[in-house]
């Protein structure tokens, strides 16, 4: 009970935040808009999923929804200075970091088929 009781607390104060934002910055048009921030989408996506889950309970037992919610303290990470840079770089880094999975699960099917035709169930 107690935890349902925070996350609701902080769904209201993120509810409230985000409600100010679009208020004083304007929602989409605009050069200063809330939804032209990319971070701001993070505390867009966190906060209407709450929404949603608050309002339709069964919704939130989704492992998208927890996700989502799990993203909650993503949104302090843009008040350290440098991080930002940090996390940009690093979300940039993942079209290189495809290659290499995929390198890896190739090589990982490979060494797969040979373990299994030189082992042939007898482990």
């Amino acid at each position: 009970a107690l935890i349902g009781t925070c996350e609701h607390v902080a769904l209201a104060i993120f509810t409230a935040e985000m409600v100010v934002k679009v208020l004083s910055f304007g929602f989409v048009l605009g050069r200063g808009a809330y939804l032209r921030d990319p971070w701001s989408w993070l505390d867009f996506v966190v906060v209407m999923l709450g929404i949603v889950s608050f309002f339709v309970p069964w919704l939130g037992n989704f492992s998208i929804i927890r996700a989502a919610r799990a993203m909650r303290p993503l949104r302090a990470l843009k008040r350290v200075p440098g991080m930002p840079l940090l996390i940009e770089s690093i979300i940039a880094s993942f079209g290189q970091l495809l290659n290499v999975a995929i390198l890896c699960a190739l090589s990982f099917i490979v060494f797969g088929i040979f373990g299994v035709e030189l082992l042939k169930g007898k482990l």
